[in-house]
């Protein structure tokens, strides 16, 4: 019987399989061009399976050790001492009576989340979190607003509230911040804040001083916004006013700040100088 050898068409040659590797032509497997490609593309993979499985595996781990030491932290634990940080406006005991943790007593991870809870209903309080560790101490860690200003209204002239930046009252008539001036004037309050363009102006001038010129703004005990328009500073040790416009941007900050320089190196004896102007004016010499 006569075999006829394979037909070859033009530009083609017969294909051949290196049987240990299965799917590529053995004259591209351990060669070069296109072979060499397909074997690169071939490890190449086989690295990026291996690192994602170690990947994988180490993030288990990761986890396996963040939720052993969750369950720890959030076992039941006998309190021994109480430890209270990041409170200035709010004295330690205070903070302790608020948060109702006790020592001698047993409290698991959601009794102190509620613990934070109730601290953070307190309005001077922006953030609060408990940690206990397995010697019984309790760290209370808070996170507090600062205060600015104590402001009084004139339709409530018997009413001092202590505001943050924000203008929300900290306190009613239970002054605890020292060394910050009275800010008076017609202020529109709400429930917990007030809600007023002109005293947000006035704050916001007061924290641009302090940021700007420390020692000017502590010589300020008070800002009263006038009915007619304007603010009135009123300056420490001397009783001396300073008449501003409403507007008290930081242009008119830096000529205040100016004049106040003048004022001390000339040796003035004026008790008012008016800067509602573009040049001060001194009064009272």
């Amino acid at each position: 019987m006569n075999v006829s050898p394979p037909e070859v068409r033009p530009g083609l040659e017969p294909e051949t399989r290196d049987a240990g590797v299965q799917g590529f032509p053995s004259d591209e497997w351990p060669g070069s061009g296109a072979g060499a490609g397909v074997k690169a593309i071939w490890l190449a993979g086989g690295l990026t399976r291996l690192y994602a499985g170690l990947f994988g595996a180490s993030a288990i781990l990761l986890m396996s050790g963040g939720l052993l030491m969750y369950v720890v932290k959030r076992e039941p634990v006998q309190v021994e001492r109480i430890e209270v940080t990041g409170a200035t406006y709010l004295g330690p005991e205070e903070v302790i009576a608020i948060s109702g943790i006790e020592v001698g007593r047993t409290y698991d991870g959601a009794a102190l989340d509620a613990a934070a809870e109730r601290l953070e209903l307190h309005t001077a309080v922006l953030g609060a979190e408990l940690d206990a560790s397995s010697d019984g101490t309790v760290t209370i860690q808070l996170e507090e607003r600062s205060c600015v200003a104590i402001v009084q209204v004139d339709t409530e002239p018997g009413v001092l509230f202590e505001v943050d930046p924000d203008l929300v009252i900290l306190s009613e008539n239970r002054v605890r911040c020292a060394g910050l001036p009275l800010v008076r004037g017609q202020f529109h309050k709400e429930f917990d804040r007030f809600l007023d363009p002109d005293l947000a102006g006035m704050v916001n001038a007061l924290e641009t001083l302090r940021d700007n010129y420390p020692r000017l703004a502590a010589r300020i005990s008070e800002m009263r916004m006038n009915r007619q328009g304007g603010v009135s500073l009123f300056m420490a040790p001397r009783r001396l006013r300073v008449e501003m416009p409403m507007h008290l941007s930081e242009e008119k900050l830096r000529q205040l700040y100016a004049t106040m320089a003048y004022y001390e190196q000339s040796g003035s004896t004026s008790d008012f100088i008016d800067l509602r102007g573009d040049e001060a004016v001194f009064l009272g010499d």
